[in-house]
């Protein structure tokens, strides 16, 4: 293989570069040349150019090196080998779908293979991938979305967000590179969109926003699957600290951390879920907010759920609030 500079020109007489990756093959003709990829405009020195190309070449058969790499060469080669394994994989699936009604009449084959001669490449993680999605598409968690307002490319978003914080959490660029490298979420959820950091958080802030209404559908979705009875419910709380100031914050506060580092400003969150430990709700609160305080807005928080007040209910927390009266509270 080695890396060819093209140059084209366009009507207004502006010219482009773009670099090609080429590899030569053998046919009943005679030896010609054939475009691998497509590389764009390549911001790389010429002089290293040809080790790129045989980088990329090493990394396609599988070949090791004895010398360590340029880490910008190799980055690049891998870069460009994901792609080209990629855009193999799925001229492979449509040739599959173009031979499938040919194949079927024809007689089965059977191929004895050594499973110990095999050789797995670009493996990636899909068992914890496949319980999330397989959940959130029972919840109905798209319709949900939807109805929400937001967009197809958000659901997409939000979909891979949620199973990166639920097996891999971590920040929005580690769940980009997660996602890209090490697991098949995006696979499993049959979409091409390309995942970046910055649309991450935006769905994320998206999600923020419209919690209170999620949480809610979603519990109402449990309730109908597993037909939950809700006789009891707990709630209690933690609170996590922050490295950095928070300065202009108008949650994170100084209190009492379970953490020990009442130097850090903090936030209290808190949780509420069933007998059977379905979430109810969840919200956060000020860093400096006592126990006694929170259980008022809690039960507030309840009420708007129609169905939690059908019935004689037992809450059962931390506080020592004393109000509702038809209700029993468990200190």
């Amino acid at each position: 293989m080695f890396i060819r500079e093209k140059t084209k020109k366009a009507k207004g007489k502006k010219r482009y570069i773009q670099h090609q990756l080429i590899e030569s093959v053998r046919t009943t003709a005679g030896p010609r040349q054939r475009i691998v990829l497509n590389l764009g405009q390549l911001h790389l020195p010429e002089d290293k150019w040809k080790e790129l190309a045989n980088c990329i070449e090493e990394l396609l058969t599988n070949q090791r090196r004895l010398l360590p790499q340029d880490p910008e060469v190799e980055a690049k080669a891998r870069h460009y080998a994901n792609q080209i394994r990629e855009e193999r994989l799925a001229r492979a699936q449509e040739d599959v779908v173009d031979r499938k009604d040919v194949a079927v009449k024809e007689n089965t084959q059977y191929e004895q293979v050594d499973i110990n001669s095999l050789i797995t490449n670009d493996a990636k993680t899909i068992g914890a991938e496949h319980v999330a999605v397989s959940q959130m598409d029972e919840y109905g968690l798209d319709k949900i979305l939807k109805d929400l307002n937001f967009t197809e490319k958000q659901i997409v978003y939000a979909r891979m967000l949620i199973v990166g914080r639920m097996i891999h959490p971590g920040s929005e660029r580690e769940t980009v590179r997660w996602l890209c490298e090490t697991s098949a979420a995006g696979e499993l959820s049959g979409s091409q969109v390309k995942v970046y950091d910055t649309a991450l958080h935006r769905v994320a802030v998206l999600l923020w926003e419209n919690h209170v209404a999620i949480e809610r559908e979603l519990s109402n979705r449990a309730k109908e699957i597993f037909s939950l009875k809700e006789t009891v419910i707990l709630y209690d709380l933690t609170n996590t600290y922050f490295e950095g100031s928070k300065r202009g914050s108008k949650v994170a506060g100084y209190g009492k951390s379970k953490e020990k580092r009442n130097d850090c400003p903090m936030v209290t969150l808190s949780l509420t879920i069933d007998e059977e430990g379905f979430p109810k709700q969840s919200k956060v609160w000020k860093g400096n907010v006592s126990e006694p305080d929170t259980l008022e807005g809690i039960l507030l928080g309840l009420k708007e759920e129609e169905s939690l007040f059908s019935s004689q209910r037992t809450i059962v927390g931390r506080s020592r609030y004393r109000g509702e009266q038809n209700r029993k509270f468990i200190i």
